[in-house]
């Protein structure tokens, strides 16, 4: 078996025995010639060689040539085969030769299977036996297989803290001389990936998500490639790792005055993980819309809108984490009118596109017509256009003073619209700074198809609004 740096050596040192000279003629008129060469791999490659086993791969056959130079001409060849647990092979050539010695190119291929693994080639010197013997030339075999290009390889993330019994995937990417990614699949599916302690953790021999166990402590996480690049990681596995964010599912709620609703909230760690312990606080800004009880169940008080926070910290910790929803409380049956941002913080340099929405909920009239005011700060927001929803309205828009934060809308249908109508979108660019400020809906007029007034009974959403610069958190 190859299995050591040394043995492998041998092995090249056995395969290049291409065996001194041996005159069958004689002299000036040429003849028979054997060539002699030492192959001997760089200790790099020697390394290589006797790893390759681990990397699925080994070297099953080995053909070697003798070319004339500056030709295609080959005056000798022969390929042996290599068997997995054989340790030394030995080749000769005989080649003809004219006059008194001839100059060739000795070349050797080394593959498993149809892949190419290691090539070589010296020039060498042949002499019928009386014109006297050549002294053996050194030819280095050289790494062709895959991978050849790639020069680094780096894993993500890099250094980290994970919580027992969790798991985070990781992956790998080789580069070359120039920083472009290395993707050969003959050689990115031969990357090993090792764990320092299995009983801390694991992660399949090919790479993907590591497990954390019930353990506690430092583990090393390395991947090595067949051309022997690797790189490691650290990972610090810990109890618990302290809460970072807690998210309601959902940043907007509508809910019928008298009615409950309960938009789940989740508290994750620093690797999103989640953290099961989390304790949950639940507070209303506004409890005379809606309030909220200890397990986060808003109940709809009167018609308008509230703020319900929710506050996370871990069991005997003192640090706490929140967020935000909007809860929107509708008189029973009666319709809603609200956009489709669902979140308060956006990113600077965003292009959103907003939904404005004439909710008729369960109402069983149809919205016959409405005129709509929506108003934004022109720090904050940026108009760029609107265009018409799916809901079959075409609206008339006055956007003549879009640009210092005002649109007007206005639709009317005999026929009247049912459900969630979309009655229009307007695209908007956040700003360059961090800023606050509202998008506001406030309808002028809103009747049914059959003429009911709407109007007092609609509920009418203003959005709290901040641009942050990321990354948000």
């Amino acid at each position: 078996m190859r299995r050591s740096i040394l043995t492998a050596l041998g092995v090249l040192a056995a395969i290049s025995a291409l065996a001194c000279s041996d005159s069958l003629f004689g002299g000036a008129r040429g003849g028979r010639a054997r060539i002699a060469v030492q192959p001997r791999f760089s200790e790099r490659d020697a390394q290589i060689y006797a790893s390759l086993k681990s990397f699925g791969l080994s070297v099953t056959s080995l053909t070697v040539a003798i070319i004339r130079p500056g030709t295609t001409d080959t005056v000798a060849k022969t390929t042996v085969s290599v068997a997995d647990d054989q340790d030394s092979v030995l080749v000769t050539l005989e080649v003809p030769v004219v006059g008194a010695e001839e100059h060739f190119t000795a070349g050797i291929v080394m593959s498993s299977g149809s892949l190419v693994l290691f090539t070589g080639s010296v020039d060498v010197v042949a002499r019928p036996l009386a014109a006297g013997v050549v002294a053996p030339s050194l030819l280095i075999p050289v790494w062709v297989g895959p991978g050849t290009e790639a020069t680094s390889i780096s894993i993500s993330p890099r250094d980290l803290t994970m919580a027992i019994s969790t798991s985070l995937a990781f992956t790998a990417t080789a580069v070359d001389n120039n920083g472009a990614p290395v993707t050969d699949p003959e050689f990115v599916s031969r990357w090993r990936w090792r764990v320092s302690d299995t009983t801390i953790g694991s992660i399949p021999l090919t790479g993907g998500t590591f497990v954390a166990k019930n353990k506690p402590g430092v583990v090393f996480l390395t991947v090595v490639t067949p051309t022997l690049l690797r790189d490691t990681v650290q990972l610090t596995i810990t109890t618990q790792l302290p809460l970072a964010k807690v998210r309601f599912q959902r940043q907007l709620e509508t809910l019928d005055r008298g009615g409950t609703s309960s938009v789940p909230a989740t508290a994750t760690d620093v690797n999103g993980s989640v953290v099961s312990n989390a304790v949950f606080t639940y507070i209303s800004r506004t409890p005379s819309i809606a309030t909220v009880n200890a397990s986060g169940t808003i109940s709809g008080a009167a018609k308008g809108q509230a703020i319900i926070d929710v506050q996370a910290h871990d069991q005997g910790s003192s640090q706490i984490v929140e967020d935000s929803l909007l809860a929107v409380v509708a008189e029973p049956g009666a319709p809603a009118l609200v956009s489709s941002i669902d979140r308060f913080e956006w990113r600077t340099d965003t292009t959103l596109t907003v939904s404005i929405f004439a909710d008729m909920r369960s109402a069983t009239t149809k919205l016959g017509s409405t005129t709509v005011d929506v108003q934004w700060n022109p720090a904050q927001l940026t108009f760029q256009g609107t265009a018409n929803g799916t809901s079959g309205v075409v609206p008339t828009v006055n956007s003549t003073n879009a640009a210092n934060g005002t649109l007007t809308l206005a639709m009317a249908d005999a026929a009247g619209f049912s459900g969630r109508i979309e009655l229009l979108r307007i695209t908007l660019r956040t700003s360059s700074s961090a800023s606050t400020g509202q998008l506001a809906l406030s309808a002028r007029e809103m009747s049914a198809a059959d003429y009911t007034d709407l109007l007092p009974n609609l509920v009418q959403v203003t959005h709290a609004l901040s641009v942050r610069i990321p990354p948000l958190p």
